[in-house]
């Protein structure tokens, strides 16, 4: 991971944030041949892909919702569209 440094004429910590760019997409993720669980088969994963980016970093996760709680691959783009703008 490469950190930047802080500049020379400002303390460290008091440097300005560039603004936050955040990217909230859903991907179909081919599993190969399929796989089965307790009550289905799958051929592919439907997934929600999180890229978050500032000063020059970026960071990224991917997660599946929680079918048994109720969440969908909208509500949990809502809610985290909603977090972390």
């Amino acid at each position: 991971m490469h950190l930047r440094q802080p500049r020379a004429d400002t303390p460290a910590g008091d440097q300005p944030l560039t603004k936050r760019r955040l990217i909230v997409r859903e991907e179909s993720w081919d599993v190969g041949g399929g796989f089965s669980i307790t009550r289905s088969r799958k051929w592919a994963v439907q997934t929600l892909m999180v890229e978050l980016h500032q000063d020059g970093l970026r960071g990224r996760g991917e997660g599946v919702p929680y079918r048994r709680l109720g969440e969908t691959l909208e509500s949990r783009s809502e809610e985290h569209t909603s977090e972390l703008q």
